[in-house]
């Protein structure tokens, strides 16, 4: 398991339209025997209008980013 922030994965880091550097990691991933099993993404879809400091609609992107870089890295 990666926790899908930094300094771990972030999507700062490993952003979408920079698939070179997602396919290095993972090749270095491979390189070591090991299998990414799962990002942590620590969102909060409970949150209400009492919390206006996390918002839905990103949550929701940030979800679907985080699946395209999983995918990238071979994770289930």
């Amino acid at each position: 398991m990666l926790m899908a922030k930094r300094p771990h994965l972030s999507l700062l880091d490993y952003p979408a339209d920079q698939p070179e550097k997602r396919r290095q990691l993972r090749s270095l991933v491979e390189a070591h025997g090991l299998q990414v099993a799962c990002l942590a993404a620590y969102t909060d879809f409970t949150s209400g209008p009492d919390r206006p400091d996390i918002p839905f609609g990103t949550q929701v992107a940030y979800i679907a980013a985080l699946a395209a870089l999983a995918s990238d890295l071979s994770c289930r």
